[in-house]
Order: structure tokens, then sequence, then C-alpha cells
């Protein structure tokens, strides 16, 4: 079963126009599913070529770029452009500059279309890649694409989403849908938006998300990123997931894990660079103390993070705690369009807010307030608005259910926020 991701429109709107297309996220959230796709389209009307690099490993066809280029010639046809797909491509020796040489011979001729894992591994060679390339980020399913792939709502029709101001509309989607949303949040925060899970009884699931896990040790840190304290790197994994919303102490994980400042670095920048967790910085208009202070922790997956705890099952929305709905508003806020980058705030008296979105040329606070009887406008969001009023335009509090707007402020429900934009 195919189900259309939002990333799949975006990449057909840059195909033809002279750039590389890259795809980057973690193992298993449907990369090779949009490349076989997108090949399976093109290929009605061009020739395709689909290579899985890392099945690839000892083929002579790609250690050098010219037995490579010999090849692709070989197989294009006059008139027409040749669709070149390599899945997993970070495995290639040298692998930017194999794909710039390839890309800069041929690129009159063909479209490379290529995906990769690893950040870490990618950002070595993107510098070879510089004005060649567009880049998209593949995540799980968001909410969205979780209840369109399951069919747990009904009428869903939203689009690209309901502008913000459109709060008649916001409110009755919600109230026409209120009740499926919730089973199908409760659902999403047990297992989370991997695709082969989505579509498997509840027998399997866990033994799908453990394997999805055990193949992200094994293969990509124990073996391609040749990481030898497999049980240190596990027991911090562990440790990310209990802390979820939380400021990352460096010296307090050095300690407890007693592993020394530079492996704590190492193996925080590989969590990151292999799309299993996101570090956010704090706002400061001085970028110094911004680099400098301590950053938050989130998961790319409730799922995910349920199964490395070996959480109980939830039932009700009541079992949710605030840090997991401020992590599932993370993950969409970051997939919306109109936002350039995120950061959270916080002063020297800890007054802190969750979120700063950045807009072009704006700043929206968002806080995330999920306990019932929400209806005030934190005091912390008037005085950052307050602080930078030229570029403060909306601000948004997140609730269990309240649904309100009074002037530039917005009380929304976190079950509606993945369908909203903010424009």
């Amino acid at each position: 079963m195919f189900i259309q991701r939002t990333i799949l429109d975006d990449m057909q709107k840059w195909l033809d126009t002279g750039k590389i297309l890259l795809i980057n996220g973690s193992r298993q959230v449907g990369k090779t599913t949009i490349l076989k796709y997108l090949e399976q389209q093109l290929k009605k009307e061009h020739p395709t070529l689909f290579f899985s690099i890392d099945l690839e490993i000892g083929n002579t066809l790609f250690k050098e770029p010219k037995l490579f280029i010999k090849f692709l010639e070989n197989h294009t046809v006059k008139g027409k452009r040749l669709y070149v797909f390599l899945d997993e491509f970070q495995y290639l020796e040298n692998a930017g500059l194999f794909v710039k040489v390839v890309f800069d011979q041929l690129k009159e001729h063909i479209q490379l279309i290529v995906s990769g894992s690893s950040s870490l591994e990618i950002s070595k060679n993107k510098e070879f890649l510089t004005g060649r390339k567009i880049e998209f980020q593949m995540m799980p399913f968001s909410f969205n694409e979780y209840i369109t792939s399951t069919g747990n709502v009904k009428t869903v029709e939203t689009g690209e989403g309901f502008p913000i101001e459109a709060m008649e509309d916001i409110r009755d989607f919600y109230l026409m849908n209120r009740d499926e949303l919730t089973l199908a949040m409760i659902d999403y925060m047990n297992w989370g938006g991997y695709p082969e899970p989505c579509f498997e009884s509840n027998e399997k699931r866990p033994l799908i998300l453990r394997e999805i896990v055990g193949t992200y040790l094994q293969k990509d840190i124990a073996g391609f990123l040749n990481i030898s304290k497999l049980d240190a790197y596990n027991n911090l994994l562990r440790l990310m997931a209990s802390q979820v919303g939380n400021l990352v102490n460096k010296n307090e994980i050095s300690g407890t894990l007693r592993l020394n400042m530079e492996t704590v670095n190492k193996y925080l920048n590989i969590l990151e660079g292999t799309y299993i967790f996101f570090l956010v910085s704090p706002y400061f208009t001085n970028v110094r103390k911004e680099i400098s202070k301590m950053q938050k922790v989130y998961i790319s997956d409730p799922g995910l993070r349920r199964v490395i705890l070996n959480d109980a099952l939830h039932q009700t929305p009541d079992s949710f705690s605030g840090s997991e709905i401020e992590n599932f508003v993370y993950i969409h806020a970051r997939q919306m369009k109109s936002v350039r980058s995120i950061n959270y705030y916080r002063t020297v008296s800890k007054s802190e807010i969750d979120f700063i979105l950045h807009q072009e040329g704006v700043m929206v606070p968002l806080e995330v307030k999920y306990r019932k009887n929400v209806i005030r406008i934190p005091l912390e969001i008037k005085n950052f608005s307050e602080r930078y009023p030229a570029q403060v335009t909306k601000r948004l509090i997140i609730t269990r259910d309240y649904l309100h707007r009074e002037g530039d402020n917005y009380f929304i429900p976190y079950l509606v926020f993945p369908f909203i934009q903010l424009l």
C-alpha cells in the first residue's frame, strides 16, 4: 500500500530543474519506497536506473566515476532524460566527489535522485554538492499522514492545512472529528509513525519497532559508524529518550554514563546526525550566547521513544505527559513549510517559552499547556512580545481542548495543531 507523502509533491516540483535531489532521514522511514514510487511513475515515459548502494559494495562500477559515467552513457536514450536513483548513496567511497563528477559530466542528460541515512556522512560530502543539490528531509509519518494511512479519520480534507486565521473552519473540523482524532492520537502515541508498524497488528508492532532500534544500533552505529562502545551508546539512547523536552546537561551525562566529554559530544552528534533525536538551541540575539547554552532534546517518533523506554501502552489521553505532547508539537512545528527554524527561550530567572518559531522576518512564540482549563495567555509570552514587538505578530498556546482566538493570540487544541498553517 502506497501512502502519498507530503515530501513527494515537494520533490516532484524540482525534477528537471538542473539539481540533484537529495532525500535524507533515518532508516525505515520510507525513503526507498518514495524513490521506487518515483521511478515507477517516471519509467512510464522515461528511461530509469535504480541502485541500492548499500547492496553494491564491491561492485567495480562504483569504484571510479568514469566507469559509472560510461555505463550511464550507454543507457541514455536520445531526446530523453535518464533518471538515476542512488539509494543510500553515502555507502559510495568519496560519495560527494563521486556524485559531483557524474553530475557535472552528464547533467544535461540525467537527473540524479539520491538518498542517505546519516547526515554525518552526508555532511562530509555536501561541500562537493554545494549549488548542485536540493535537500529534503524525510521523517516518520506525521499525524496527518498517519491517519491517512490507517483510515481512522474519514472526514479529513484539509489540503495543506487550515490558515490559522480560519478559526471557524478549524473549529468545525475539530468538533466533527474530535472523537476519531483522539482514538488515532492514542494509537499514534503508542506506535508512532514508522510506516511498517502502521499496517501491522498490535501483536506484531512492538517486535517491528524493537527490530528498527536493533537494526539502527547494529547496522548504522556498530557497523557503518564503527562505534565500539555499543552498551554505552545504548544507555545514552535510553537516557535521551527519558529526557525528551528537557535540557541536555553534558556534565551530568558524562558522570552518569562514565564517558569522557569528547565521547559524549561524539555520541550526541551521532544521535542527531542519524535523525533519531533533535537538539534545540535557546534563542538569544547574541549568537555566541546561543551556541554556548544548553540545548533541549526531542525524539523523532513517539512510538520509538515508548519502545526504547519500555513504557506501558497509553489507554487514554490522560496518560499523555506534558513532555510527550511538547515533543508531538515540536515534530509537527518543524514540518510546517513556513517555519525556517525553531529555538526555545529561557531567561536568567528561568522563565521559559517552549518554542520560538522563526518565519520570514517574524517570530511566533509557542507554549504547550497540556492541562485542563487553560484560558489565559502565559505571562512569558506577553513579556517576550513586549521585548520584540516588531517581530512578534502571532502567539500560539497549544491546549488540551480549548480553541479560541483573542486578537493575535491563538489557543489551539493539540489534536488539530498538525492541520494548521502559519502564513
